[in-house]
C-alpha cells in the first residue's frame, strides 16, 4: 500500500520526515508539499508521484483538511482511478496506523472498514488535556 500526503505548504514533507524518524525510511510513504512553488500545479505533483506505482497498486491519500483546496483538488484528480482512497485530516497518529496495519488481500468493503478503523484509532487518540498551574507557577 502507498500512502501519500498531501498538504498545503510544507506540513506532508514534515509528517514524513517525522513518521521516518520514528519508523525508519518509508518507501511507500510520499509527499506533495501543493502551492510552494506557483509555476508547479498540484496536478502535476500528484501525476508525477502516482507514475511510480503499478497499476494495481493500492494508494491512500491523506490531506490535510477536509474541504479546503488539496483536498477538493485530489478527490477531482482521482476520479475514475481505481485502488484508491482519500482520507482528510492528516495527523501523526493517523499516518503512523496506516503504515503499521498488516494490509492482506481481501474485498474493496473490507479494506474500506479498515481504513475506518485506522481514521477512528486515530481519532481517539486526541485529546484535550487540562493543565493545571501550580501554587508556585501562580506566584509568577
Amino acid at each position: 500500500m502507498n500512502v501519500i500526503l498531501i498538504s498545503h505548504s510544507n506540513l506532508a514533507l514534515g509528517m514524513k520526515d517525522t513518521v521516518e524518524l520514528i519508523m525508519g525510511k518509508q518507501p511507500n510513504l510520499h509527499a506533495v508539499a501543493a502551492y510552494v512553488d506557483d509555476s508547479v500545479s498540484l496536478i502535476s505533483q500528484l501525476d508525477q508521484v502516482y507514475s511510480k506505482f503499478s497499476a494495481n497498486s493500492l494508494n491512500v491519500y491523506v490531506t490535510d483538511v477536509e474541504g479546503g483546496s488539496v483536498n477538493t483538488e485530489t478527490l477531482t484528480w482521482l476520479k475514475g482511478k481505481t485502488n484508491s482512497y482519500v482520507i482528510a485530516g492528516m495527523s501523526l497518529p493517523l499516518v503512523l496506523g496506516l503504515l503499521t496495519t498488516n494490509v492482506e488481500s481481501g474485498t474493496d468493503q473490507e479494506f474500506k472498514e479498515l481504513l475506518r478503523n485506522i481514521v477512528e484509532d486515530a481519532r481517539m487518540a486526541t485529546k484535550f488535556e487540562v493543565v493545571e498551574a501550580s501554587a508556585d507557577e501562580e506566584d509568577f
